[in-house]
């Protein structure tokens, strides 16, 4: 079984508390995605083999994994889609093809 020291698991705490501040404005399933997260943190201290995780390596940890949001932006808002009759896409594809 593994043991999380106080300072390694408050260290997780505090990541995942900023990757559900972060994860609200972009449009995420901000639970499903910190519950992927506290996953993915827990699978990679038993790959390590951790009997004891301590601050150190949760850190470690979480510098692999990076933040969640680096990089993202949010969604585009939905747009209108016209859709086209099946001979008109038929039409379409041999087009493209000669």
């Amino acid at each position: 079984m593994m043991t999380w020291t106080l300072s390694a698991r408050d260290c997780v705490e505090r990541y995942l508390e900023d990757s559900r501040a972060r994860l609200g404005p972009v449009g995420a399933d901000v639970e499903e995605v910190v519950a992927d997260l506290r996953r993915h943190i827990e699978e990679e201290a038993s790959l390590r083999q951790l009997q004891v995780v301590t601050e150190e390596d949760a850190r470690a940890i979480l510098a692999m994994l990076g933040h969640p949001v680096a990089g993202a932006t949010p969604s585009p808002p939905s747009r209108h889609v016209e859709l086209r009759s099946n001979s008109e896409s038929t039409d379409a594809a041999l087009q493209t093809r000669r």
